[in-house]
């Protein structure tokens, strides 16, 4: 019987956890601001560009493992500190499916669906003039993401997953990101808003191990960084009047 040693007793609680008091540490000052600091809220949705290749050989055979392209929905909360500078919480969730190719013939694929959910907290800065109707920002924050196989991707790695059989999971991550956008107001309720943001974390391994273990036949020979850049386009609900 093949064993992976999962360190995920927990995870999902501890996840949601976690995102609630970054939401608490973000949404209580914002509270005490929104009556004066321009608050609203944003419903988005984008593409998802998750950049992950990466190639290594297992046992002779040639093999690629890169991210499909994807979509994300999501929402933010802005509050307005000053008048160039903002802080929002914000969630998005969305499909970046994984692809194992062995690279030499026969050519062959197996494909994994991979849910992604992201909880940021960010600053954001405003360029130009406050009062305009139209700005640019710039953005940089931190939060947590969640790489989470769905049930018919757990079953297919339980048959074969790189070229052997295992286990795999939910893998949780910090999240650092960057970015900037711009939003433009179209009337005292309602306006629009563009980001583009690149969130770097350490690839995902699902909880195989990245080297050969002994008593362990499945490991993911995988390391470093993962780019996953967003774009998105979102209406913008003003919650205060200018």
């Amino acid at each position: 019987m093949i064993k992976v040693n999962v360190v995920n007793a927990g995870f999902p609680g501890r996840f949601y956890r976690t995102a609630a008091l970054l939401a608490l540490l973000f949404l209580l000052p914002s509270g005490l601001l929104a009556q004066n600091g321009n608050a609203r809220v944003e419903i988005f949705g984008g593409g998802s560009f998750l950049k992950g290749d990466r190639n290594f050989i297992i046992d002779g055979s040639a093999i690629e493992t890169k991210y499909a392209t994807g979509g994300i929905i999501g929402g933010r909360f802005t509050v307005d500190l000053s008048q160039h500078l903002a802080i929002e919480a914000a969630y998005g969730g969305g499909t970046n499916n994984l692809r194992v190719t062995f690279t030499q013939p026969p050519v062959f694929e197996r494909g994994f669906g991979v849910r992604v959910h992201r909880f940021t907290g960010n600053a954001l800065y405003y360029l130009g003039d406050p009062d305009a109707q139209s700005r640019f920002f710039v953005t940089l924050g931190a939060g947590l993401v969640r790489f989470s196989p769905t049930d018919k991707a757990k079953d297919a790695a339980l048959l074969e997953f790189i070229d052997e059989p295992a286990p795999i999971d939910v893998n949780t991550k910090i999240d650092f990101n960057f970015g900037g956008g711009y939003e433009s107001r179209i009337n005292d309720s309602l306006g629009f808003r563009f980001d583009v943001r690149d969130h770097i974390a350490p690839i995902p391994r699902y909880g195989v191990p990245q080297n050969p273990t002994a008593g362990v036949a499945a490991f993911y020979p995988v390391s470093g960084q993962v780019h996953n850049w967003e774009t998105s386009l979102g209406i913008v609900f003003y919650l205060s009047r200018r």
